[in-house]
């Protein structure tokens, strides 16, 4: 049990370790670790509380930050649905212009008989 607790608290000693590191200091480590023999790196690694799965991931992380070449591919999904607004979109517009244009003609037909308009004679 002991041994167990032991290298837990180990572990998470070297977990808060790791964020401890700046990226200044994890990019100097990866310039410095490249030339080195694996003996070298070896003791690197063991005086500095490291793995080679840490040094990796130091590898990893600045190009991870630089965003790709491009524009990211929309979601088909988000392309229907933003087919589907616009050509709703353009419904409302010209429904709303036709319903506008019968309003105005409804006014004009109520000016017109509220004032008494002549009336049409009907031939027969």
């Amino acid at each position: 049990m002991r041994g167990a607790e032991g290298s837990f608290s180990c572990h998470s000693n070297i977990q808060s370790s790791l964020k401890n590191w700046t990226p200044e200091k994890k990019l100097d480590a990866v310039i410095k670790t490249a030339s080195m023999t694996e003996q070298e790196l070896g003791k690197f690694l063991r005086s500095n509380g490291l793995h080679s799965s840490d040094l990796d991931s130091f590898k990893e992380e600045p190009t991870a930050a630089i965003p790709s070449r491009g524009r990211a591919k929309l979601d088909p999904e988000l392309v229907a649905l933003r087919s589907e607004n616009k050509k709703l979109s353009k419904d409302l517009k010209r429904k709303d212009a036709t319903l506008a244009e019968y309003s105005a003609r409804v006014i004009l037909l109520k000016k017109i008989t509220r004032f008494g308009a002549p009336k049409r004679t009907t031939s027969r």
